[in-house]
């Protein structure tokens, strides 16, 4: 299960999801005019898409991590990735760029 601290992102994120059901029926009851209702979908889409693609990098990223995978499953795409590194070789690396810089 996913940590507590992401349940108030998560349920927004939810939120801005059942917008769009609301947008559409305001629209097409005629309670907002066409450029009302354009507006709020381009303000839905900025706000909500972003966060999908995200999170299903995440997930991918989760997945692949859980099955013990030392790369990314994207190499039938025809992407290439360079494996994932333990997180004690990442930590070190990182201190290596503070100390360098």
């Amino acid at each position: 299960p996913p940590p507590a601290r992401w349940r108030g992102p998560v349920l927004a994120w939810a939120a801005l999801w059942f917008c769009y059901p609301a947008a559409w029926l305001l629209s097409e009851l005629r309670v907002v005019g066409p450029d009302v209702t354009h507006c709020l979908f381009a303000l839905l889409d900025m706000l909500v898409k972003p966060a999908y693609g995200l999170a299903m990098a995440f997930l991918s990223v989760s997945a692949a991590k859980a099955n013990g995978a030392a790369s990314l499953p994207l190499h039938p795409l025809g992407i290439p990735l360079a494996p994932l590194p333990p997180p004690a070789e990442a930590t070190a690396a990182a201190a290596a760029v503070v100390v360098a810089a």
